[in-house]
């Protein structure tokens, strides 16, 4: 990928020297606690570029020296995982190559820990952010992996930590890392990919998950729908149009609930929207296994079609995007009590996606939009 010259030199002229510069603006005593301790998070204040003038991406220094060059992005959304949130304050620090946070020896503040690899961006009216930095080394000597720290600042709220950026293949990520449930903002796992000159980053977070103390008023309760997480999914039989129990009713839970996977409730009339991402998805599945990945797509019949018109669209449908691992599935209606009613799907929503593991909700979104990709609904699932 070919940089574009003048706007990385622009990130690196905002990002410049950010480690000797005083506080640009504080903490407001209006803000809502939550998330709990929080040492070192107060360094967000610390931005060199006011508030009201962060863009929504940044340059940090290493970029400039040839390291390892890495190409962090990603959206940030509100709770509900599917909203961008835009006016998020976003602020990075990390170590060097050699595993140390390099300070010049005049810092202030807590750039005398942190050192001076770090930066803030603030996301646009997308919710997107962007880094340009280079990929830190682990601490000498000890077992943590390499890591990249957040911390996030969101209108009305105090400051708080989001889970640590790990990167997939470093030895030192445990299995129990990769699993995890319970980071705040979402899972920080990562993988790497090579483009150019650079490895990319993509991560996207969501406002609020895993975060104690966070205010319900921020969730859309007419918007709710789905199981909460960590709770078990229920037993039940949509009927199969595509995939390894075609043309049967099969339990999805009962044979593969062991495993992971997930479960789209499409609550609309047409799949062309997500046929898209249905494509993705079925590649994914080709290429990971169903060890790794299993997609149960449940066409909700939101207009009540006779079941006979309703197996010829969907057949139809499998077809023209050639869906053969990937479960193309219908239940009666959006109140079938017997299925969406087990789940606690809300009719009046779009779509409804859970994300399981053995057998437990461990994410859930709602109205997803398709054109966002499989990346998000993925980030929860070891593959």
């Amino acid at each position: 990928m070919k940089s574009n010259l003048s706007v990385i030199l622009f990130f690196m002229l905002n990002a410049a020297c950010t480690g000797n510069h005083p506080q640009a603006q504080t903490n407001s005593a209006t803000d809502q606690k939550v998330g709990g301790r929080c040492e070192g998070c107060e360094a967000i204040y610390e931005s060199p570029v006011p508030f009201a003038k962060l863009i929504y991406a940044d340059t940090l220094e290493d970029f400039r020296r040839g390291n390892v060059l890495l190409e962090i992005s990603g959206h940030i959304f509100k709770i509900d995982g599917k909203t961008p949130a835009p006016g998020v304050v976003f602020y990075i620090y990390h170590t060097d190559h050699t595993g140390v946070y390099p300070v010049r020896g005049n810092e202030k503040g807590w750039a005398r820990r942190h050192g001076y690899l770090r930066g803030w961006v603030k996301t646009n009216e997308k919710g997107e952010y962007k880094f340009y930095t280079a990929k830190p080394a682990p601490y000498p000597g000890r077992k943590n992996p390499a890591h990249i720290h957040g911390v996030v600042k969101e209108p009305g709220l105090n400051e708080y930590y989001i889970g640590e950026y790990l990167f997939d293949g470093d030895p030192l990520l445990t299995t129990e890392a990769k699993k995890s449930t319970t980071e705040p903002g979402g899972n920080g796992v990562v993988k790497l990919t090579k483009s150019g000159d650079r490895l990319i980053v993509q991560r996207d977070i969501v406002l609020g998950r895993n975060v104690a103390n966070y205010p319900t008023a921020r969730y859309t309760p007419e918007h709710e729908s789905g199981l909460a997480l960590g709770a078990d999914c229920p037993a039940f039989d949509p009927y199969h149009v595509s995939g390894p129990d075609k043309n049967s009713k099969a339990c999805p839970m009962c044979k593969y609930g062991r495993g992971q996977g997930m479960m789209v409730w499409w609550n609309e009339s047409s799949l062309d929207p997500l046929a898209p991402l249905l494509t993705q998805l079925e590649n994914e599945i080709q290429i990971s296994g169903y060890d790794k990945l299993r997609v149960f797509v449940m066409y909700m019949n939101k207009e009540r079609k006779r079941i006979p018109d309703v197996q010829r669209y969907l057949q139809a449908f499998v077809r023209q995007y050639h869906l053969n691992k990937l479960a193309v599935t219908y239940i009666p209606s959006p109140d079938d009590g017997g299925t969406a009613g087990l789940y606690q799907i809300n009719g009046k929503v779009s779509n409804t996606i859970l994300i399981y593991h053995g057998r437990k909700i461990v994410d859930k979104h709602i109205d997803f939009d398709p054109s966002l990709g499989m990346g998000p609904l993925l980030a929860n699932l070891n593959l």
